[in-house]
């Protein structure tokens, strides 16, 4: 049922937000602490000498493998690959990471051997959902087009002639539910996971998406959040709702407390804030190199 309902959302909402401003995707490449990661984990050997595909998906079964997943753990701040790896890397569920660090890891350590990567946020309709997850959005060369990756299930979606798929390609498909298909090696930390409950986790979670504005080390310190939505979805309004429906559930949890006392803050900045709407044509340009 769950299937009918996230893909019929999905179809219902296909028109998408235009340039509210000016949007310039910029990518980092030649950070120091790039430098810096890539050499404490070797990652050029990682990577391989292939083409920026194999490269792209020898790191994403890198970072699966050495990286515990957890959704419900806080991770350490700051939200960088050099602080992440330090905490998590080959240190099993005790030291395990969320979807979003994941991402960022595998988005950092891909920019760190020159390939062009940004992480990207796949957020939910329902502002009552308390779940999202996070990916990361691949350009490759030799193919002329952005793939997904995802690291919390080792995985990337096809469609039936093998293509690998970017997000909106995998939204649409879902969107007219027709058939996408997983890579062999898709896991869930190192065990089986069942193909159509994550396709319906996707149909889920596809149905808007934020990005920074510039992909570098540490992106989240610096530049703007992008926001791509369907055209009539009130995004503002969900995000305060959401920030509510948390505050209200969570208020009775003794382990919520200290969170709860930020909480506040980030609901009235949420009502002050100035969303920034991008486009899918803008996400996926062809991208450019720049420092």
């Amino acid at each position: 049922m769950s299937y009918n309902i996230y893909t019929g959302i999905l179809k219902m909402n296909t028109e998408f937000t235009q340039n509210s401003e000016r949007i310039n995707f910029s990518y980092d490449l030649t950070n120091k602490a790039l430098v810096d990661l890539k050499k404490k984990y070797s990652l050029e050997s990682i990577a391989g000498e292939g083409s920026d595909l194999s490269k792209a998906i020898n790191m994403l079964g890198w970072v699966s493998q050495n990286i515990y997943h957890n959704g419900s753990r806080p991770s350490p701040e700051p939200m960088n690959a050099l602080l992440l790896l330090e905490y998590a890397f080959g240190k099993g569920e005790e030291h395990s990471l969320n979807c979003r660090a994941q991402a960022i890891i595998l988005t950092e350590c891909l920019l760190a051997v020159g390939i062009f990567a940004r992480t990207v946020y796949i957020m939910p309709f329902s502002p009552y959902d308390m779940d999202n997850h996070v990916v990361t959005h691949v350009y490759i060369s030799e193919l002329n087009k952005w793939i997904m990756l995802d690291p919390t299930f080792n995985s990337y979606v096809k469609n039936k002639q093998g293509i690998i798929l970017d997000i909106f390609e995998v939204r649409d498909l879902l969107a007219n539910q027709q058939e996408v298909f997983f890579n062999e090696e898709m896991n869930y930390n190192g065990a089986p996971y069942d193909k159509k409950e994550y396709e319906n986790y996707l149909a889920k979670d596809l149905f808007y998406f934020k990005t920074h504005e510039k992909s570098s080390f540490y992106a989240e310190s610096n530049g703007r959040v992008i926001t791509i939505c369907p055209k009539y979805y009130d995004v503002k309004n969900a995000n305060i709702f959401d920030a509510e429906y948390r505050l209200k559930k969570w208020e009775d949890d003794e382990e919520m407390q200290e969170w709860l006392k930020d909480g506040q803050e980030w609901l009235e900045a949420l009502k002050n804030q100035h969303v920034l709407f991008g486009s899918p044509e803008e996400l996926l340009k062809v991208p450019f190199f720049t420092n």
